[in-house]
């Protein structure tokens, strides 16, 4: 085996390993800024690898008596690549857009059944002020959390279901109070939204479409090894250029594929934070 040979080997193991780092990045536990400096980092290391590769393999003659056919076909590829990325990212972003929605309902049911609470008498009232602030709590403190690996709050649940209990166990001179009916509708519309807010938390890309990303990626970054170039510095240059923005969209749809994870792009629980700073500002 010749030295040339045992180069060509080498980068070509350089490249499955880079690739198998990059695809386990896209599910890594670490800040969002490191992930996906991390991503692009080996996009374009493994653009390099390859490019060295493939010239190894073909020989220049050959990439310039069918550039004209290359261009055709890396045409095709990246408009198709092209256009499953952005159908992805919009999906992603419809997802985390309906995540964050979820949330406000959900706080603002919680308000609105904590407000409407003040048209019963004192001990009922406190009853369920004390209830719903507790589930606030739990859920900022306890569930959110937990929703970063699809979990969920025994307290919160708890606390929910307390809320239930006041009720649907009241006496009926409270059942006949133009208030209780609202108050069930609001109640109701927080155990909705919660478990809706619960499922999203569990949903996630399925591994087909992560599979057809990295494909056309690799696909469209392939075929650009074969264009002629006059210099190695500029097609290297290319490469690099094409692999980052490749990567780049693959990393934007990592970070908007989970709304409730712990990166730095995720739906955060403020509407709560604003709901329980309001129900103690009105106790004081």
């Amino acid at each position: 085996m010749t030295r040339n040979s045992v180069k060509a080997l080498v980068r070509s193991v350089l490249i499955v390993v880079l690739t198998i780092a990059t695809w386990e990045l896209r599910t890594a536990s670490m800040p969002t800024k490191l992930q996906g400096a991390l991503m692009l980092v080996c996009a374009v290391l493994i653009g390099d690898l390859g490019m060295k590769v493939a010239r190894r393999l073909i020989p220049y003659g050959v990439l310039k008596r069918h550039s004209a056919a290359q261009l055709a076909i890396f045409a095709v590829v990246g408009t198709v690549y092209g256009m499953i990325a952005a159908f992805v990212i919009v999906v992603v972003w419809e997802n985390y857009s309906t995540a964050d929605t979820t949330v406000s309902r959900e706080a603002n049911a919680l308000g609105d059944l904590e407000g409407m609470s003040r048209g019963f008498d004192v001990q009922f009232r406190r009853q369920v002020q004390e209830a719903a602030h507790t589930y606030a709590y739990q859920v900022i403190h306890e569930e959110w959390p937990a929703m970063r690996t699809g979990g969920s709050s025994e307290r919160a649940h708890a606390a929910l279901s307390k809320l239930w209990s006041l009720y649907t166990e009241v006496g009926k001179a409270k059942r006949g109070d133009p208030l209780y009916d609202h108050s069930i509708d609001r109640l109701g519309e927080v155990d909705d939204q919660r478990r809706i807010r619960l499922a999203q938390s569990k949903q996630g890309l399925p591994s087909l479409m992560w599979m057809m990303l990295y494909a056309g990626a690799f696909a469209a970054v392939a075929l650009a090894y074969f264009f002629e170039s006059p210099t190695d510095w500029f097609h290297r240059l290319v490469i690099a250029m094409l692999s980052s923005t490749l990567m780049f969209s693959i990393f934007l749809v990592v970070a908007l594929e989970a709304p409730f994870g712990g990166g730095d792009i995720h739906v955060r629980p403020d509407a709560f934070q604003f709901v329980m700073d309001h129900m103690q500002n009105l106790e004081k």
